[in-house]
């Protein structure tokens, strides 16, 4: 049994060999420890974790995919060079930050978990990814990721902000008579169907507030549909045709362009008469036509005699007829008043479209904070840390004491053997032994 104990080493002897050095071994341990967790949360982490952020954008034209303008939406623009600029831009802690590097890298993603699916409200559930080492903790990626969803809000609203429904000023003014009506018809269809298209989307009794002023859309909708009503048209188109004053184009609409331009349109009706006279003279004595084509001619000859009146017939324009200056002004006065009225609701309506974007696009974020993944948890990593080099450095100890120990232990023996008294039967056996080494001699 006591050979056994010599060639092996107890619990209580490990105890006691840490327990000597336990202050050195818990400090060791501390700086392997905090040299791990350093190591961990500056080096490691740093370049192999990603923060991501998911959410949901709603936005009143969710379910065509489309901005208010009716451009296609990309979710991929949310990480556009433009827009991790402006991210950038928004916060002096992003000014330090390489966008263009991110980008060239892969360092930032942005995924959509609903492609190919349409939803009234949502655009889409998208989740952007960003890698860890741009920033100096979750917070400040988080913020970035944030400032990044808030630019594709504000892009999506000031779509809205800058719709024109309006007919320019300069295209209105060049355009003949006949085309400003046509103008005109056209913008009312379009008030009309942007109107229908929001009643359809929330309801004739949603309120919308623009510049301090709460109504309905149906009120809205109602005050358009007033501003050249089919009747209006149907009555200004045939003044239009039957007065001849479609072709006259008035620029800038004072007396003598008025007066010049009916002259020149009178002008031109005056020959289109003759030649169309002689026409019908010729089919008439033999000339070979269908009779509808010569009713055709006929027709339009009466026409144009309405008129111009009597220069028909005449080598002398005395102004009779129904193409004067002063209709052709009181038409074109007509139009303007109808294209101001017109103009002023494509304003209103783009005010209410974008105050319907202003209330109806935002983000719904699936976490307060960005998720982290990829990264080692520091406690755990120095919790780990501490154990291993808490049991390494006592292995070391023992290993270095173990053999000092030992020696000290058989020193002891040794001194203690030599102190203890012989008994009787030791000295006797000692003698003897003695006797025998010394006959041993002499008989040598």
């Amino acid at each position: 049994m006591e050979e056994e104990r010599e060639n092996g080493i107890t619990f209580g002897e490990i105890f006691r060999m840490v327990k000597r050095r336990f202050l050195a071994i818990l400090l060791a341990s501390a700086l392997v420890t905090a040299a791990a967790v350093a190591l961990v949360a500056l080096v490691l982490n740093p370049r192999s974790t990603y923060y991501s952020l998911t959410f949901a954008l709603a936005t009143p034209a969710a379910s065509s995919q489309q901005y208010a303008d009716g451009t296609p939406f990309y979710y991929s623009d949310m990480i556009s060079e433009e827009a991790l600029a402006a991210a950038k831009k928004s916060d002096d802690r992003f000014s330090g930050l390489d966008t263009e590097q991110m980008l060239e890298s892969d360092a930032i993603s942005v995924s959509s978990s609903t492609d190919g699916e349409s939803n009234s409200r949502y655009l889409g559930v998208y989740t952007l990814r960003v890698k860890g080492k741009y920033f100096s903790d979750a917070e400040e990626a988080g913020m970035f990721l944030r400032a990044l969803t808030d630019g594709m809000l504000e892009k999506l609203r000031s779509s809205a902000a800058a719709l024109d429904y309006s007919v320019e000023h300069a295209a209105y003014q060049a355009a003949s008579l006949e085309e400003r009506l046509y103008m005109l018809r056209s913008l009312r269809s379009t008030l009309m169907t942007g109107y229908d298209s929001w009643v359809s989307r929330y309801s004739s009794a949603y309120i919308v507030t623009v510049d301090g002023v709460s109504r309905t859309l149906g009120n809205y909708r109602a005050e358009t549909s007033v501003l050249l009503g089919s009747s209006l048209q149907e009555s200004l188109a045939q003044e239009c045709e039957q007065g001849g004053y479609g072709p006259i184009v008035l620029a800038a609409g004072s007396e003598e362009e008025i007066e010049a331009a009916v002259a020149a349109e009178r002008a031109s009706l005056k020959a289109e008469y003759t030649l169309n006279a002689s026409i019908i003279s010729s089919f008439r004595g033999g000339g070979t036509a269908s009779e509808s084509l010569l009713e055709e001619y006929l027709v339009r000859n009466a026409t144009i005699a309405s008129q111009i009146g009597a220069f028909a017939l005449s080598d002398t324009d005395d102004g009779s007829g129904s193409l004067s200056s002063a209709n052709v002004k009181a038409f074109a006065e007509t139009l303007d008043v109808q294209y101001a009225a017109l103009n002023a609701a494509a304003r209103t309506l783009k005010d209410v479209t974008t105050a319907i974007y202003e209330g109806n696009t935002w983000a719904t974020y699936e976490t307060r904070a960005p998720l982290a993944e990829g990264d080692v948890n520091v406690f755990l990593a120095g919790a780990a840390a501490f154990v291993v080099s808490f049991l390494f450095a006592a292995c070391i100890v023992c290993a270095t004491e173990y053999p000092k120990m030992r020696a000290a232990q058989e020193g002891g023996r040794i001194s203690a053997e030599d102190n203890v008294p012989l008994s009787a039967a030791s000295r006797s056996a000692a003698i003897l032994e003695k006797g025998k080494d010394d006959a041993h001699t002499h008989s040598a």
